[in-house]
């Protein structure tokens, strides 16, 4: 067995790699139309790649956040609708 004092080591070397502790989000869109992913950053922090971009249907998009990011996702649809109104002034 691997003395445990090692592998305590090797994990520590690896949290101070670049990118170690950094994480990578994929935006999946499974709806039939485009959707708008939009990213809000905390103040204070390291800022995120994109604010936002478009994604079509079935797309995919993968982007890293830097180390200590934080924030919201978001995600917006828009849905056209018609109406119709009845004019009532007689």
């Amino acid at each position: 067995m691997a003395n445990p004092s090692l592998l305590f080591a090797i994990f520590f070397a690896a949290l101070l790699v670049q990118g170690g502790l950094s994480a990578t989000f994929t935006f999946k869109n499974n709806c039939a139309k485009t959707v708008w992913p939009g990213v809000q950053d905390n103040p204070n922090v390291p800022a995120f790649p994109q604010t936002g971009f478009t994604l079509a249907a079935s797309a995919s998009n993968s982007l890293t956040a830097p180390a200590k990011w934080a924030g919201r996702i978001l995600s917006i649809v828009v849905k056209m609708i018609n109406i119709e109104f009845e004019d009532i002034s007689e």
